[in-house]
């Protein structure tokens, strides 16, 4: 009996403490604690953009390997002007009106622009010839106007045109019939003119410079013409290196026999090469890449590159074969046997 009581007593000081609490709970100001958390939530917020803006702009130019000309003259001519913007517009200038990256397919012109845009840290959209075609009239101009509407009210931002050729060809090779495709020519160098002062940066991206209307080769229109060239013999090592650091790899890799090996290939080939090797790897059970797999990949895998009207990749020092140009596979079963 005396055991439930002081259980009851105990019960009752517990209840007495909780109302308390309660009360005291009632009157605190709950009115200024919720401005403070809403203060505390937007800092952790604007510390979180911030790191994640950080990590953005930290992938950029670091992922670029060679080109180192190339990047030079986009730091000078793009990347400099965009940092340093109230100083260039005291004296009237502002961003490049547009950029044109010219050269042969695969040599990293779409990848260059990817991370340029990650360097500014600017918004980026990619205009598709493929989305903005259209059997309807008139329907074509208002997706071009649309495109650039939107990258000016999210300005600063980078509007990427890959395959250029395909949504401003020349007018000299076009028929009568062709107008409705003059209309979308001149609604996208409306759209052009006077770009880069609306904080838009307008980058094409083509293979064939020729194809191109002159109208829009014009000074004023894409003030920047930049040619990406194929990989020299350093830019093919580094990208050798680059690429084979990501996957498991022997350490004794002679990089720079592979980068001399592969005159004539192109970025995009070089990758291919990479990821052939890789497969090859874990086909055979070994647990890393090895320098001779990789040359029995280099030797299976021509270059895309060629020589006008040759079927030929261009190449002046060929890769090691085994006797058969095409690389059969009887030829890389022998190769692979012996690794």
């Amino acid at each position: 009996m005396k055991l439930w009581q002081e259980i009851q007593y105990l019960w009752n000081d517990v209840l007495a403490f909780l109302e308390d609490l309660w009360d005291s709970f009632l009157l605190l100001p709950w009115d200024k604690f919720f401005w403070i958390g809403a203060l505390c939530a937007l800092i952790i917020w604007g510390i979180k953009r911030l790191k994640e803006k950080r990590a953005y702009r930290h992938m950029g130019f670091s992922q670029v390997v060679g080109l180192a000309e190339v990047k030079e003259q986009l730091y000078h001519e793009v990347l400099f002007p965009f940092y340093h913007a109230k100083d260039y517009k005291k004296f009237n200038l502002s961003l490049p009106n547009g950029v044109l990256l010219y050269g042969p397919p695969g040599c990293g012109k779409t990848f260059l622009v990817e991370r340029l845009a990650e360097e500014l840290g600017m918004n980026y959209t990619k205009l598709d010839h493929s989305e903005l075609a259209s059997p309807y009239i008139h329907e074509t101009v208002e997706k071009i106007a649309k495109v650039f509407n939107w990258a000016g009210q999210h300005a600063p931002c980078l509007v990427f045109i890959d395959e250029i050729e395909s949504l401003v060809p020349s007018r000299q090779d076009m028929s009568g019939s062709g107008s409705y495709k003059h209309e979308e020519i001149n609604e996208f160098l409306l759209r052009l003119d006077n770009a880069g002062t609306k904080g838009i940066l307008v980058i094409g991206a083509t293979n064939h410079l020729d194809l191109i209307d002159q109208a829009v080769m014009r000074s004023g229109r894409f003030d920047l013409k930049i040619h990406i060239p194929a990989p020299d013999i350093e830019s093919r090592t580094a990208l050798f290196q680059f690429e084979v650091q990501k996957i498991p790899h022997e350490k004794d890799i002679d990089f720079l026999t592979l980068g001399e090996i592969t005159e004539g290939y192109s970025c995009a080939d070089i990758s291919n090469i990479i990821k052939t090797a890789a497969r090859m790897t874990v086909a055979h059970g070994l647990k890393k890449i090895n320098q001779q797999i990789l040359q029995v990949a280099i030797s299976s895998t021509p270059s895309s590159l060629k020589k006008e009207g040759n079927d030929q990749p261009v190449i002046s020092n060929p890769p090691p074969s085994s006797g058969n140009e095409g690389g059969d596979g009887d030829d890389l079963e022998t190769a692979l046997s012996n690794l």
